[in-house]
């Protein structure tokens, strides 16, 4: 499970199955993981714990001012003036508290996403914007998203001279160069390109695209044998193998 077979033979011994292996651990503790919150949404969390805080603060002096005021002034404390400071001070608490914030926060992610989109960035998640200016490091697997795990022979070195290999992935067509000329048939590359197309037990198939079947290593170096002008049997790269 996990794993892909591409030559070779093996015994397989199964010993668990579903959650009980290894792959359904490694996925029973990423569903335990907690989504932690973003550096942006500690900030927030904080700033909004000490507006509380600073709010309820203010809020508690200047009913008590109030109070105290009129206890000073008359020597007793009406009931309706208390409402009143009261009332004054929870205005003053709702007045206090920023509704706009998060309308502003929203807005500068949305910003930030529309200028990573210019440079081919697809954000899907706005706090993710933030927390991409926070990272230091990137890790990702190269193979199938950086590179299309796809070997291909560039250069041949025989009888002292560095031929280049024109021609990218696993489709046959590309030239030999060497010192800017095209290089045809020479003893020295159908030598080394036949050994490399004989120990060989990968093929190459066209099935709409080139495919190789095999180790990516061999596969390369029998396109490489094919653009030399070679050519094989589809069933297998050494059965008809010969010089067209």
């Amino acid at each position: 499970m996990g794993t892909i077979i591409t030559k070779g033979h093996a015994k397989a011994v199964i010993t668990d199955t579903g959650m009980n292996t290894e792959i359904g651990k490694i996925a029973e503790m990423v569903q335990e993981v907690k989504e932690k919150l973003t550096p942006l949404q500690e900030k927030l969390k904080q700033f909004g714990k000490w507006l509380g805080v600073v709010t309820i603060g203010i809020c508690a002096v200047v009913f008590g001012v109030g109070v105290l005021r009129q206890y000073l002034t008359i020597g007793l404390i009406e009931t309706a003036y208390a409402s009143e400071m009261f009332l004054a001070a929870v205005a003053l608490a709702v007045a206090a508290i920023p509704e706009g914030l998060p309308a502003v926060v929203t807005i500068s992610l949305a910003l930030g996403v529309k200028r990573m989109a210019k440079r081919n960035a697809l954000i899907r998640q706005l706090p993710a914007v933030e927390t991409l200016g926070c990272t230091n490091y990137i890790c990702s697997d190269k193979t199938g998203t950086l590179t299309k795990n796809e070997m291909t022979v560039r250069e041949i070195y025989a009888n002292n001279a560095l031929i280049k290999v024109a021609g990218e992935g696993y489709g046959p067509e590309g030239k030999f160069i060497h010192t800017d000329s095209e290089v045809l048939d020479t003893k020295n590359i159908e030598f080394l390109l036949r050994i490399g197309t004989l120990c060989n037990d990968s093929r190459l198939n066209n099935n709409n695209k080139w495919e190789i079947f095999g180790d990516q290593t061999e596969g390369a170096l029998l396109v490489s044998a094919i653009k030399a002008g070679f050519k094989g049997s589809p069933k297998s790269s050494r059965s008809g193998f010969c010089k067209k």
